[in-house]
């Protein structure tokens, strides 16, 4: 088991759901309701064979894919695709939500149990009493609509637990470091988390 782990503005609970934070979805730029939604093909490459009705393929993706070294390139550049919602690539397939209200909420139910898998949403891991001699450092933006997540797991964590809220920045503030005085000052505070879990 590693001594520590260090976390950033993570997702923790892909699970559709009303927290509070998310509702800074709708003045964040990088974290809008379309992004999020593209976010779960981040972590589900195989939405769109969910949506078909073909759960079982997903299935034998989610208990392989992690174990295959080789599948990691094609996985991140899964990712990279559905990160721009708006890209005019006509190669792209069709986004999974693109359809209307009664058929979303129909493939929001499919997905529900494959959320429950702790590959997609740790929060789910069923042995949190196993990591109890390792140390969790959660970071978190107080303006970020993935803040509840890092609340909900700092409640969850059985281990020793170090989670510092940052009161001024939002999600992604690691990107602003050369513009923003108080990004690098918390990029300087994840740094100090990393080096102490590695036990430098």
């Amino acid at each position: 088991m590693p001594s520590g782990i260090v976390t950033c503005y993570a997702a923790f609970n892909i699970i559709p759901k009303f927290a509070p934070s998310y509702f800074m979805t709708a003045i964040d730029p990088f974290l809008s309701p379309m992004v999020l939604f593209n976010l779960i093909d981040a972590y589900v490459p195989t939405a769109n064979l969910v949506c078909q009705n073909k759960t079982d393929e997903v299935y034998e993706w989610s208990s392989s894919n992690y174990t295959k070294s080789n599948s990691w390139f094609s996985y991140a550049k899964d990712t990279v695709k559905w990160l721009y919602p708006f890209s005019t690539d006509s190669s792209l397939p069709n986004a999974w939500f693109a359809c209307d209200k009664e058929e979303l909420i129909g493939r929001l139910n499919k997905f529900n149990n494959l959320f429950e898998h702790p590959y997609l949403s740790s929060i789910k891991y069923a042995h949190f009493d196993s990591l109890k001699e390792t140390e969790l450092y959660l970071i978190t933006p107080y303006f970020d609509p993935l803040h509840d997540d890092s609340i909900e797991m700092a409640k969850t964590w059985q281990g020793p637990l170090t989670i510092d809220i940052l009161d001024a920045l939002s999600h992604g503030f690691l990107h602003f470091i050369q513009f923003s005085h108080e990004a690098a000052e918390g990029c300087d505070l994840a740094l100090r988390r990393v080096k102490k879990a590695l036990r430098l």
